[in-house]
Order: C-alpha cells, then sequence, then structure tokens
C-alpha cells in the first residue's frame, strides 16, 4: 500500500500552542506513524517555538503568518496587465461567491492563488484595485465614508488575500483542523492539486468567530463584512470538501440546519482517550468529598456558575472543597470569580490550583466528580478523561457536552446553579449511584470512546478517502 502524504492544516494551534486541538493532532500524527504528514500551520506574527516533541514521520512543518503586510498609505499606483489579471480574478471570484456558484468560485481561488504565489502584488498599489473598490462602493444604496467602507473592506479581505498567497505543498490528502482559515487553505490545496480534503470540526468555526465579534461588540458596517465574508467562505469550504469529520452530532446538525449543507458530507468520529494511561487509581483521600473541575479560566467555561452551585452546596452538606485546576485565560474574569468566592465567602471550599500540570490522572482519580459547566463546547475531551478514570460527570447541555454521559453522569441547562448544585448533592448523598456511575463511565469510555478505536477510524478514512472509495467511509 502507498506511504499516504497528508498535509494537516491547523490554525493557531500546532505544534506552537498547547490545547486541545494541538494534542488531539499530535496523537492522530504519532499513532499514524506509517502515514508521513507535512505542517501547515497558520500562525501569528512573532518569534514561535514549538511545544512538542516533533514526530519522525512530520517531514515539513511551514509557518504562514496570518499578518496584515498591506499598509494603508499613500499609494504609488501602478497599472500593468498583470495587475489588470489580478483583479479581474477577484471579481469574478466575487461574483461566483455572490451567486453561491461554489464550483466556480474554488477554480478562481485557485487561479488567485496561482497569481498571487508567484507575484504578490500590493493592491494598495494598484490601480485597478482602487477602481474596482469604488465600483463596489458605488453598488451599495446605503453607505457611510467611503473611507470606512475600505477600512472596513481591509479589515476583512487582506488577511485573506494574504492567506491565498501562501505557498501549499503537494499531498496527497489535505486535513484542516477547522473550517475556518486552516479549511480555506485545505481546499485550495485540495483543488490546486486535484485531492480530497477533509475538515474536522472540534468546534464550529463560524459560530465562534460570530460569538467573538459579539463580545468584541462590533457593529454596524464591520459586523455586517466580516458575517458576509464568514458566511460566504464557510459554505464554500463545507461545499468544495471531500468529507467533514466531526466530533459531535451537534456540530453536524448546527452546520447542516444554519448553512445548508448536505449531510452526507458528514461522518462523527468522536474524540478518544488512551485508557491505558487515564484510568481508575488509588490516590490518597482527602477527609471531605472533592468535587472538581479541569478547565481553562475563561468566561466561556461559565466558572461563575460553578462557583454560585457550590455555595448552594456547602449550605446543605458542609464538608465539601471545589477545585478548579487550569490556566488563567482571562484575568478579568478571573479577578471576577475571586470576587464571587470571596463575597460568598467560599474562600476555604473554592480553589484554584493553576495549570493543569501533568498529573492529571491524579486529579481525575481525586474527584468524587468532575463538572463542566461551559456555555459553549464541542466535543470535551475533559469530560471522557474523567470518564476513563471512572468519575461521574456532569455536564451543561451545550454543545455535544451532553453526548456521551447517558449512564455515566447528568446534564443539567447552561447557567443553571441551582440545578447544578441539585446533581451535585445528589451523587455526593448517594453511594450506590455514584459506583453505578462510576462503573458505567469507565465501561463507556473502553467501549466507545478509546484512543486507539479512533485511530483506526481515520487511518481508514485516510486510506479510503484517497482511494476515492468515499461511499465506503462509515
Amino acid at each position: 500500500m502507498k506511504n499516504l502524504r497528508v498535509c494537516m492544516v491547523t490554525e493557531g494551534t500546532y505544534p506552537y500552542v498547547v490545547g486541545g486541538v494541538s494534542s488531539w493532532v499530535h496523537r492522530l500524527i504519532t499513532q499514524l506513524s506509517h502515514i508521513t504528514f507535512d505542517i501547515l500551520a497558520i500562525v501569528p506574527p512573532g518569534e514561535l517555538k514549538e511545544k512538542y516533541q516533533i514526530p519522525s514521520n512530520i517531514k515539513n512543518i511551514y509557518k504562514i503568518p496570518i499578518t496584515d503586510e498591506e499598509k494603508f498609505t499613500q499609494p504609488r499606483l501602478k497599472t500593468s496587465e498583470y495587475h489588470e489579471r489580478y483583479i479581474r480574478t477577484v471579481k469574478w471570484l466575487h461574483q461566483y461567491l455572490n451567486e453561491e456558484d461554489f464550483n466556480n468560485a474554488s477554480e478562481y481561488l485557485v487561479k488567485l492563488h496561482t497569481q498571487l504565489e508567484n507575484d504578490k502584488p500590493r493592491f494598495w498599489a494598484s490601480k485597478p484595485g482602487w477602481e474596482y473598490l469604488k465600483e463596489q462602493y458605488d453598488k451599495r444604496k446605503q453607505s457611510p465614508s467611503m473611507i470606512e467602507w475600505i477600512l472596513a473592506w481591509k479589515d476583512t479581505h487582506i488577511p485573506i488575500l494574504n492567506l491565498i498567497a501562501s505557498r501549499i505543498p503537494e499531498a496527497d490528502v489535505y486535513h484542516a483542523t477547522n473550517s475556518g482559515f486552516a479549511g480555506f487553505l485545505a481546499i485550495i490545496g485540495g483543488v490546486k492539486y486535484n485531492k480530497p480534503t477533509i475538515i474536522t470540526d472540534h468546534g464550529i468555526s463560524l459560530r465562534e468567530r460570530l460569538m467573538e465579534l459579539t463580545k468584541a461588540k462590533v457593529k454596524g458596517l464591520a459586523e455586517e463584512m466580516w458575517l458576509d465574508v464568514l458566511t460566504g467562505l464557510t459554505r464554500l469550504i463545507y461545499l468544495n470538501c471531500t468529507l467533514v469529520t466531526s466530533v459531535c452530532y451537534y456540530n453536524v446538525n448546527w452546520v447542516t440546519e444554519k448553512l445548508r449543507i448536505p449531510k452526507d458530507k458528514f461522518k462523527v468520529i468522536y474524540n478518544g482517550v488512551d485508557p491505558e494511561r487515564l484510568k481508575p487509581v488509588e490516590v490518597p483521600k482527602p477527609p471531605y468529598k472533592v468535587v472538581g473541575s479541569i478547565s481553562r479560566i475563561h468566561p466561556i467555561k461559565d466558572i461563575k456558575m460553578f462557583i454560585k452551585a457550590a455555595d448552594i452546596v456547602l449550605k446543605k452538606e458542609g464538608n465539601v472543597k471545589f477545585f478548579v485546576v487550569g490556566p488563567v485565560d482571562d484575568q478579568k474574569y478571573y479577578k471576577e470569580c475571586l470576587n464571587l468566592i470571596k463575597k460568598l465567602g467560599l474562600s476555604e471550599n473554592f480553589i484554584f490550583t493553576g495549570s493543569r500540570g501533568e498529573d492529571i490522572l491524579y486529579w481525575y482519580n481525586l474527584f468524587d466528580i468532575f463538572v463542566l459547566s461551559s456555555i459553549s463546547e464541542g466535543f470535551p475531551m475533559s469530560t471522557i478523561e474523567a470518564m476513563a478514570c471512572g468519575t461521574p460527570v456532569i455536564v451543561t447541555d451545550v454543545g455535544g457536552a451532553a453526548e456521551p454521559i447517558e449512564g455515566c453522569g447528568f446534564v443539567v441547562p447552561s447557567g443553571d446553579a441551582e440545578q447544578l448544585a441539585q446533581r451535585i448533592l445528589e451523587i455526593l448523598q448517594n453511594k450506590d449511584l455514584a459506583n453505578k456511575l462510576s462503573e458505567n463511565a469507565r465501561r463507556k469510555v473502553l467501549e466507545q470512546f478509546s484512543l486507539q478505536k479512533i485511530i483506526e477510524e481515520y487511518d481508514k478514512v485516510y486510506q479510503q478517502i484517497n482511494q476515492n472509495k468515499l461511499g465506503q467511509v462509515e
């Protein structure tokens, strides 16, 4: 059998950032040692250090900086046949995207890539470019000043043009870790070399970007333009890829309903853990019950809900301590959590330990209950890690968090501290129930969420998709 070459496209993750997606990529590549990988890493500007020991089957790592290299200064306008062809390609690409003719759009995307890869022109230094922008501006029935419109266009389009100009290595399969900018580059590579493309949805890139815009309070023209660009690109990516592997059914349902993508594009492959590394072990038990979470400190994890639930529990069951093990991602939110703990008088019973470190096996086995209180998730690894250790789990009903839980714990509504507290008390006060949930959790991981099972599924997908046997991917 041919030794496959897979181009793995990452965005802000592997191998320069430690996290769930990065760990997933590292495990996949390490386990599939018979496959050769190139990494196309979309990264922020600046010096970057690899955070993982690079496996020997990774042959090349290409860094693609997503920077705004175009300077909005008085241009030295140039007119040439090359610039004319460049703008004509941009026009056709925009037209097909607006008409949702995504097959033609992908062809013109590759034409634009070929032009920019060989000689990247400065858009702002192009007279045809300025004329095109003015033409687009004049089509608008209601607009702010032209300078405001151009700045919004620049913010949304120039990073994409920079990505299109990237050199993409030839491979047998292109595999992106999201349906955002990583998926965008993977699609260009797949169409350019006539090779299959896989998108893996850990979260939903479009949904997360829209949440970021809301949090940043982007309004008006900028919001409108970002929405148009992101939605158009996302549909282009999904409709031109060969297969989408999703880590949960929630992602599939959201994308097919919101973006009108056919369901036959999707295959659910859950995340997996190594049950030999994460397993029930004896640890010294303290003279109190332990309820904990392994989570970064960030508003999306809704640690405040966990704190409020702890307050309710402690009024009924005093011999309990609550731990959050993980790094601080948002200092402002962390301070808000500390203030809430102080206000409720929980300083002795609700503890932040800092970075999770390497000893997660200890923490999962120390916990009598694992809690995930997030307001948004894909398919969280921490939940099945806890289950692998035989720890009962309680999660909020967000994303795919609830999908592995049946028989292993409880699901509560997001933001409902009262229900979370009641479920915590139910497990703490019923030893038979806790033992049953523990046994079920470990067994379910062995049967459905083992790392080996997931690796075998991806190996099969790579082989079948490369042999153009997509219909056999089950």
